[in-house]
């Protein structure tokens, strides 16, 4: 709640009246500013951030980051050493990706919303991250297309893991 009268012991109408008439004012002192806080008179907004949504934030930029640098070199990579693959080989591998993530983040993030406990949701996500992984390492060595397709659908599991985990844990710490 928000109190609609300051504290008895500090004068801060004068303050705020000598604010609305343009006058310059003193500053307000931390010990004041520490009172009216805890009287409930304003609100506290400093930015104290819970550990594990700055973690998570962290990670999810490192993630966004490694695909925005990934992405771009894979068009150039798929068609230059798989044998027959063009921009449409790269278009379709990545629908596959998305399309399979899509049909399984929403299931894999209900399953995990019926469980108690982060336990669950921290070995999805490693285990998203770990599939990521080896997606990545997994190009090194697909020489046709249909290996293409299959690493991006095995891929898409990984990301729906890695995003239905991640969600949800930042929903609760939130």
């Amino acid at each position: 709640k928000i109190s609609s009268n300051p504290p008895e012991d500090c004068d801060f109408n004068s303050l705020f009246e000598a604010r609305k008439s343009g006058a310059s004012s003193p500053p307000l002192e931390p010990d004041n500013a520490r009172l009216l806080i805890k009287s409930g008179y304003i609100r506290d907004y400093s930015m104290k951030i819970n550990r594990a949504i700055q973690l998570l934030l962290l990670f999810l930029f490192v993630v966004n980051l490694s695909d925005g640098l990934f992405v771009p070199l894979f068009a150039v990579f798929v068609t230059d050493f798989i044998a027959g693959a063009t921009l449409a080989t790269v278009g379709f591998s990545t629908a596959l990706y998305a399309i399979t993530k899509s049909l399984i983040q929403v299931p894999t993030a209900r399953k995990l919303d019926r469980t108690d406990g982060e336990t669950d949701d921290y070995y999805i996500m490693i285990t998203g991250a770990v599939i990521g992984v080896l997606h990545t390492i997994g190009l090194t060595f697909i020489s046709t297309m249909t290996h293409l397709y299959l690493l991006a659908i095995f891929g898409g599991v990984g990301g729906a893991f890695l995003m239905a985990s991640y969600y949800g844990t930042f929903a609760r710490h939130v």
